[in-house]
Order: C-alpha cells, then sequence, then structure tokens
C-alpha cells in the first residue's frame, strides 16, 4: 500500500492521499474562518488550538513522505547544483509538476 502510494505521488496520479491533503487543507481554511471570531475563541480555544496543532503535524508529514517518494530524484546529477540550501530542497520537492 505504501509503496503504491510513492509510485502515485512521482508519477502524479490521483491518489487517496492527495485527497485527504486537500480536505485537511479546506478544513484548516475553515479553522482561519472560525478563528476570526472572537466569541468562537473564547468558547473553543482548547478544541482549536488542538485541531491546529494536529493541523500542523499532518502537513509536516506530507512534507516528509513526498521528500521520501522524490529521493531518488534528488541525488541524481541533474539536482545537484540545485541543492545547495534545504530550502531549495523542500521548495523544489513541493512545487515541480512531474
Amino acid at each position: 500500500m505504501f509503496t503504491d502510494l510513492l509510485y502515485k505521488l512521482r508519477h502524479n496520479e490521483s491518489n487517496w492521499f492527495d485527497t485527504f491533503i486537500l480536505v485537511i487543507i479546506i478544513f484548516s481554511a475553515i479553522l482561519v474562518g472560525v478563528e476570526t471570531d472572537k466569541l468562537m475563541m473564547i468558547t473553543f480555544h482548547d478544541p482549536l488550538h488542538i485541531a491546529n496543532i494536529v493541523i500542523h503535524y499532518i502537513f509536516v508529514t506530507e512534507i516528509l513522505i513526498k521528500i521520501y517518494a522524490f529521493r531518488d530524484d534528488v541525488r541524481s546529477e541533474e539536482h545537484t547544483s540545485e541543492l545547495q540550501s534545504p530550502c531549495n530542497l523542500v521548495c523544489r520537492l513541493l512545487l515541480e509538476k512531474k
């Protein structure tokens, strides 16, 4: 299952992981909207804070999975000049379209 997911990520195929991340992004946007209401923040501060922490962990996990999925591309010689900093690596992996 994990190998299949990595293959689909590398080849830009539709998969459950991308759908899940899209749902999390939409939920996160709704959460930002809810947090702008002062009464909601006072009433639901702790659950909203916990939800934000969970969302951040999901996004970090997404980045790590994508770095792992594209590790062979990163190691290839054609990308060596681009990898001057870890920031370049992460930006390339997240923004690159195959």
